[in-house]
């Protein structure tokens, strides 16, 4: 804490001027009074005062008044910026009092919740402003400040109230043997794919064949076979082979599981053999041809200030798919500052420059800003857009939603259209810079 308590303070300054030795406990504090309550006023320059007696285990007698200064809030937290950096993190307060705790820890404050003035909170999913006024009868504190709340911070021992867990339970809910499933779950049976594909198993499951048995070995290097012992499958039962569901509890990352339940003449593993294992990919039987919707068309969107220019017959790339993939975060101070302008508006020469400096640091295309063609060249671009992906218009979509033309992850985008009469390789279409800002 970076304020100590006020009876410690005060303790200490009482034994420092008077060459005392009193401990903790031997004198008790009243509570904290302004000066000015008192009648008469006594001639004082401190702010506050309280009485003191003493307690019944020291070696004096008597009470008396002590004068001193206590803190005020808006003067401590005067040049604490509380609308920034500085906002007080609590967990679900309905109350000033609730807040105490997480005053203490963000401002040092050390303080009780006698110290300050109860009262309901006015928060909004958990953000907010509250008032926070000393009790006038705090030993330590008087004046109020505001305070700006943000939801986080939950104390944890104040919500993990239960700490005597049962265990961590066994994958076979046995402990006596080891656990089929922990040892199986290692293994990659990729490379066997089509020999465990092929194995069909009836409903109610099958007890497991000679060929499958040979397989395990080969997968394992163990011993297992038909005999009682360390890796019997005596009594063992394939219950299924197939395709791998999330309830299974298996290994996600295969698209295929073979499952074993062990019988009791296994001698040292219980429970379920785990095998996983993917097939290759057949492009005959799995691909799927698609149409793509007309509105796609919209990314690769004509000039509208152009008809029948012979310019579209050249065999140029849509400037979407030179951008639409890469991720401008690194060189988002340069993007998120150039303005977007809703008529067709030619790029000013500086913000060119930036854009071209992003454009060149992130494809590594020799990007250029200049009045003359070249193979890249930002000069004369629109940006029609540049900000939150929340905030994008859809006239500049072309049709398109934001879900459907703006990738996911991201939180700003630049729309931008490059034409194509200063640059030699990119059609008229929209480039989209991504970015996180």
């Amino acid at each position: 804490m970076l304020f100590k308590k006020a009876e410690d303070s005060m303790l200490a300054s009482i034994n420092a001027l008077n060459g005392t030795f009193f401990k903790p406990g031997q004198l008790l504090f009243g509570p904290g009074q302004d000066i000015n309550e008192i009648v008469p006023k006594p001639n004082t320059t401190k702010n506050s005062t309280v009485l003191v007696r003493v307690a019944d285990s020291a070696p004096y007698t008597g009470q008396s008044r002590l004068y001193y200064d206590r803190l005020d809030f808006a003067t401590v937290m005067a040049n604490t910026p509380l609308n920034t950096y500085a906002k007080l993190r609590a967990y679900r307060p309905t109350t000033i009092h609730d807040l105490v705790p997480y005053l203490n820890d963000y401002y040092g404050f050390n303080i009780t919740p006698a110290d300050v003035l109860d009262g309901p909170l006015d928060l909004n999913n958990g953000s907010g402003t509250a008032l926070i006024k000393a009790n006038p009868r705090s030993q330590g504190w008087r004046g109020e400040f505001t305070v700006t709340i943000t939801p986080g911070d939950a104390k944890l021992e104040q919500w993990l109230t239960d700490t005597d867990l049962a265990g961590v339970e066994y994958p076979s809910g046995q402990s006596e043997k080891g656990q089929a499933e922990v040892y199986s779950y290692r293994y990659d049976c990729s490379e066997h794919w089509q020999a465990l594909r092929a194995l069909e198993v009836p409903e109610g499951g099958m007890l497991v064949p000679q060929a499958i048995a040979d397989l395990l070995v080969e997968i394992t290097g163990h011993d297992w076979g038909f005999v009682p012992g360390d890796y019997s499958l005596v009594e063992a039962m394939i219950t299924y082979n197939g395709a791998n569901t999330s309830d299974l509890r298996t290994n996600q990352d295969y698209g295929q599981v073979l499952l074993i339940e062990l019988g009791a003449p296994c001698a040292n593993l219980a429970g379920m053999l785990q095998f996983h294992y993917n097939t290759d990919a057949d492009i005959n039987a799995n691909a799927t041809v698609f149409s793509v919707e007309d509105n796609l068309n919209a990314m690769s969107s004509f000039d509208p200030r152009v008809v029948n220019d012979p310019a579209y017959s050249y065999e140029r790339i849509n400037p979407y798919f030179y951008t639409g993939a890469n991720d401008y975060t690194g060189v988002s101070e340069l993007v998120a500052g150039i303005p977007w302008q809703s008529t067709w508006t030619a790029i000013s020469a500086a913000n060119g420059a930036k854009l071209r400096d992003a454009l060149l640091a992130v494809d590594g295309r020799a990007w250029v800003y200049q009045t003359t063609l070249a193979e890249y060249n930002t000069y004369n671009s629109y940006v029609e857009y540049n900000g939150p992906v929340a905030n994008c218009p859809e006239s500049v979509l072309m049709g398109l939603t934001a879900e459907e033309a703006i990738r996911e992850g991201f939180t700003h985008v630049m729309i931008l259209q490059i034409p194509y009469q200063y640059q030699s390789n990119l059609w008229y279409g929209k480039a989209f810079l991504h970015y996180n800002a």
